[in-house]
């Protein structure tokens, strides 16, 4: 998207940068966080004059998530552009695009209202069952089943719906919501304790990830790895494969979205290592780790499938 952008001839129709930009905002895995809202806010700029309802809905919601996800101090103005996006959605009538904002504004809601965030996001499912494909369908799963972990309410409701989404990616012929679903489950399924279920689904994420060339997906995958082998008791390789994780994200990809899944994942392993370890030997392994190799990172983390 960005060699497209760069490329754009002077006096190119604004929708054809907005469209781009769009895309841009939306990809998140391997680019900065500044970059997503860079791109998210001139999408939004470029659609305001246009007459595309439907893409200037996207360009408000994706915008919302960026800056709620990567911009925590940003909220407020997040909540304003999903809101915004309801609106323009349901003018345009359009029925995924309501859908879809539903979906972003569920997010905004506090997890002190989990019941507004399942009503909103119950409403987006059944509309989405109704006129979308497998993919959408999929999609909003993955949410609902991010929201449940995160909410840490309901365990085997997270399991649920991930273990659906995961079907739904699998009938997509997205690869890219395929490796997400695999590695969202994997990360459900570790915090359940269900050690078996998290290591083949993270494994396959993993191999997934590489094949792809996905920077994000192979770190989460290794993370929920993570998990499994600190509770397995492996706490050694735990701290090392997060602390690559750690350096990963600041370097390769957007870093973990703010209070969301991976997030959350990662403050609970830290708390478990602090724990269970010695300071000395956890600052040990966490050095090792920053410096590993993907090759060795990889290596390590697929070794627990023995």
């Amino acid at each position: 998207m960005q060699a497209a952008l760069d490329a754009l001839e002077p006096g190119v129709h604004p929708s054809v940068e907005a469209h781009l930009c769009l895309r841009l905002a939306n990809s998140e895995r391997g680019l900065t966080a500044d970059r997503l809202r860079e791109a998210g806010l001139r999408a939004v700029t470029l659609y305001r004059s246009l007459d595309e309802p439907v893409r200037f809905t996207n360009a408000l919601r994706v915008l919302a998530q960026v800056l709620y996800w990567y911009f925590p101090r940003e909220r407020a103005v997040a909540q304003r552009f999903a809101e915004e996006a309801i609106v323009v959605a349901r003018t345009s009538g359009d029925q995924l695009a309501i859908a879809a904002a539903l979906k972003t504004r569920a997010l905004m809601l506090e997890l002190s209202d989990i019941a507004g965030k399942r009503e909103l996001m119950e409403e987006c499912l059944a509309i989405s069952r109704r006129f979308g494909n497998d993919l959408q369908v999929g999609s909003v799963l993955s949410w609902m089943s991010e929201m449940e972990f995160v909410a840490g309410e309901n365990i085997v409701r997270a399991l649920g719906y991930g273990r659906a989404a995961l079907r739904y990616a699998e009938t997509s012929g997205s690869r890219m919501r395929l490796e997400i679903s695999a590695a969202n489950l994997a990360m459900y399924a570790a915090g359940a304790g269900e050690w078996k279920m998290a290591t083949s689904t993270a494994a396959r994420a993993l191999r997934l990830s590489l094949e792809s060339r996905s920077p994000a997906g192979i770190t989460w995958a290794i993370q929920a790895l993570a998990c499994v082998a600190a509770g397995l008791g492996d706490y050694g390789r735990a701290a090392r494969l997060l602390a690559f994780c750690d350096a990963r994200c600041t370097s390769l990809h957007s870093p973990r979205q703010a209070d969301q899944g991976e997030d959350v994942s990662a403050r609970r392993l830290r708390l478990r290592l602090s724990t269970a370890m010695n300071a000395a030997d956890l600052g040990r392994e966490l050095h090792a780790g920053s410096v590993l190799t993907e090759e060795a990172a990889v290596a390590q983390a697929l070794a627990l499938e023995r």
